[in-house]
């Protein structure tokens, strides 16, 4: 048995060994005008690393558990693949079109790319990316969602003014949806049940159910809304208004927007961290993150990042270095 002196040590030993086991979250800020990635610790608040991508970056798709971010380059025609451990691009993987949204599907192996301009969605393998396969979407599919199972995809057609609910084992078309004018960003409900919808130009946000597939709610919020968070209880979603210089907070029960925040100018990628109950609001405008106090729906912070971010898509994940 240890001597006291030595029990000390051992338990000493013990908390700094699962201190540094415990990944801390950080997020990763696309910055279309820079073709950079701002890495921000978000126990600090701080830019720790800048990454250089593709041309043109946009979307980010994030996996804590393969320490990896994908960044789609919409004007490079690829996709970033950044080993978090590194903080660094280790793979590009070709796309052609114009690749904008990103998602992963729940266990990560399986990265979806929506083609802008073709009018499609990549199903790539993320261990091979040689192996792909594609999904006809409709005219210019932006954001998208997976289901906490990864059996249904949902894609936002903003042209076509739909929501295409795609099987993703045989990738065929179950349904679609019709929404408001212009959707763009989608976000689920941490159970999967509701899937809110942002219209552009209908300056409204879609309620679908997701076992009925219609549309059960339109909540008016700001003027060009973008991007959409829904807090871990699924008790509020945050909408970004690009024209009104805000961020929309939506009771997920009532259907009704309870507060609306202001924040830096143009926002546009949003995410919520549930470790610090803050909300991260990439900024087109001031070339910034806002950070919000989801109790207080007060902005405490800017944190500066690169030009023209964006940050569209699921950007914070606690990522193990």
């Amino acid at each position: 048995m240890p001597f006291p002196t030595q029990l000390a040590v051992f338990s000493l030993w013990l908390t700094v060994l699962s201190a540094s086991c415990q990944a801390e979250p950080y997020a990763y800020i696309t910055n279309q005008g820079s073709n950079n990635v701002s890495v921000i610790d978000l126990a600090t608040d701080k830019v720790i690393a800048t990454i250089p991508v593709g041309k043109g970056p946009v979307g980010v798709a994030v996996s804590g558990t393969k320490r990896r971010v994908y960044v789609s380059n919409v004007d490079g025609k690829s996709v970033s693949v950044i080993d978090t451990a590194q903080n660094r691009a280790v793979h590009e993987i070709s796309t052609e079109g114009a690749p904008v949204g990103l998602v992963l599907s729940p266990d990560a192996e399986t990265l979806y790319v929506a083609d802008w301009f073709d009018d499609q969605v990549l199903a790539i393998n993320t261990a091979d990316p040689s192996q792909r396969r594609t999904i006809a979407a409709g005219k210019a599919p932006a954001g998208m969602a997976a289901s906490p199972d990864g059996k249904r995809l949902y894609i936002a057609n903003r042209d076509s003014n739909n929501i295409a609910v795609v099987d993703t084992s045989s990738l065929q078309t179950l349904a679609h949806i019709s929404v408001g004018e212009h959707p763009f960003g989608v976000a689920l409900s941490p159970d999967g049940t509701h899937l809110y919808v942002v219209n552009v130009y209908a300056n409204s946000v879609s309620v679908i159910d997701t076992a009925s597939l219609s549309v059960t709610a339109s909540i008016a919020v700001g003027e060009h809304p973008y991007c959409a968070a829904v807090s871990p209880d699924g008790k509020r979603v945050y909408v970004t208004n690009t024209q009104a210089d805000s961020v929309a907070v939506l009771d997920s029960v009532t259907n009704k927007t309870i507060a609306t925040i202001a924040v830096d100018a143009v926002p546009e990628g949003i995410a919520y961290n549930g470790d610090s109950h803050k909300i991260y609001v990439a900024s087109w405008g001031d070339n910034s993150v806002s950070v919000i106090d989801a109790n207080s729906n007060k902005k405490l912070a800017s944190i500066p990042t690169g030009d023209k971010s964006r940050a569209f898509g699921q950007f914070i994940a606690a990522t193990p270095h």
